[in-house]
């Protein structure tokens, strides 16, 4: 085994506690209160915030391979797709590092998560799931500011509207949830596409290709919320070796 589990007490007057190894896993996620927070406010440094659809994380040698690729780069909190774990956890690694997931209750398909890194943990306000697709997470900035983090993971192209229509209801669920900072991120299983219009100010210069049915309609939910399809406001330098760089253009997904 790659990962230890630590049982850690039960969050006061709640009788729906997360599950951190000890068997016991709660019917319906609400979130919980991080029992060791503390001190330790992030002041006036960058958070390296990254999402990726991991395929799967079912077996913990996976889980040992994510650890060891995140060393070779900068990062503090990474939202995870495609976990393929059951039920709701919470398990400190032997890193030290935080694995929080998401999954189906009666299999393991699909699911959502967050690796933590291990200094910020001591950070963590609350962490909880709206639903197998919608997971979030706060962190204290500093005594005044909180940042809530969304990391969502939308149905495939063939679910039907009615599927479609309760995401996005799971995600406005968790950007309702109080913090001063919000970051929306995950797999939406959509495609931006170019601005078609000067009054979506959500999308930038950079869109790419041609806007599906999907995107349409994340367009409308990102307007509705006030948010902004980040990768489209910037170019991607990639390095393809000693002195070579080239531009590409982001692919919303």
């Amino acid at each position: 085994m790659e990962t230890s589990f630590k049982i850690r007490p039960s969050v006061s007057g709640s009788s729906n506690s997360l599950d951190y190894g000890s068997g016991r896993v709660r019917k319906r996620a609400e979130g919980a209160k991080n029992p060791r927070s503390g001190p330790g406010y992030l002041n006036r440094r960058k958070l390296h915030i990254a999402t990726s659809n991991v395929q799967t994380l079912s077996r913990d040698e996976k889980l040992l391979e994510l650890e060891e690729e995140l060393q070779h780069i900068k990062w503090d909190v990474v939202g995870l797709s495609e976990v393929r774990r059951k039920t709701e956890k919470q398990i400190e690694l032997k890193s030290g590092n935080l694995l929080y997931h998401q999954g189906n209750n009666e299999y393991a398909l699909g699911g959502v998560g967050f690796l933590i890194n291990k200094k910020h943990i001591k950070n963590i306000v609350d962490i909880g799931s709206i639903s197998p697709r919608v997971i979030y997470l706060t962190l204290r900035l500093n005594n005044r500011y909180s940042l809530k983090i969304v990391q969502v993971s939308a149905p495939a192209s063939n679910s039907t509207e009615e599927e479609i229509d309760i995401f996005y209801e799971d995600a406005s669920k968790a950007l309702s949830i109080k913090s001063q900072f919000t970051i929306l991120m995950g797999d939406f299983n959509a495609k931006a596409g170019q601005k078609e219009d000067e009054a979506e100010i959500c999308v930038g210069t950079y869109g790419y290709g041609e806007r599906n049915e999907r995107g349409a309609k994340m367009i409308e939910f990102t307007l509705q919320n006030g948010l902004y399809v980040m990768n489209t406001f910037f170019k991607i330098q990639i390095e393809n070796g000693p002195g070579q760089v080239r531009t590409e253009l982001p692919r919303t997904r």
